[in-house]
């Protein structure tokens, strides 16, 4: 639970901006720099094999480094309500799913 009180002690969660099949999107920013924005994905599973693959794919990508690859930055798992946060960079643009249907 310390782990989370931390996330949120860093964190101020904006507002949801997507939503898939197991998670949903939000923006965040830290309190000491509000300009900067994050991408939140959060995840609520009691699987514990998808939250064990969610945090080893943060680790791969976060020794990724490339631009045309996102950067993360950040994983917390709440234990107590089986909740990950996944703290990634926020990329201003369109997604892919809407850019096609302007095509």
């Amino acid at each position: 639970m310390l782990i989370i009180f931390l996330f949120f002690f860093n964190k101020i969660i904006i507002n949801q901006i997507a939503k898939g099949a197991h998670s949903i999107v939000k923006i965040a920013f830290k309190k000491e720099n509000p300009l900067k924005r994050y991408a939140v994905k959060i995840t609520r599973t009691n699987d514990p094999e998808f939250i064990k693959t969610i945090v080893e794919d943060f680790k791969i990508l976060s020794k990724l480094h490339h631009k045309y690859i996102m950067k993360v930055y950040e994983v917390y798992v709440d234990d107590i309500t089986k909740t990950v946060y996944y703290v990634m960079e926020y990329i201003h643009y369109p997604n892919l799913h809407n850019y096609l249907k302007k095509q």
